[in-house]
């Protein structure tokens, strides 16, 4: 499953789910990530590149 996937790829995952635009949206990447579960919270939160 995803969760077997290692952290740094997860992140990296992650950061290609940014949207182009920057203004700050819940339903878009790094928000909607946080809502996932505790261990896309924990890791977006620790990606400085996410914000």
């Amino acid at each position: 499953p995803i969760l077997t996937i290692p952290l740094e790829i997860l992140a990296e995952i992650f950061v290609h789910c940014l949207p182009e635009r920057t203004t700050p949206d819940p339903k878009h990447a790094p928000q909607l990530l946080c809502q996932i579960c505790r261990q896309f919270r924990e890791v977006a939160m620790s990606t400085p590149r996410l914000w």
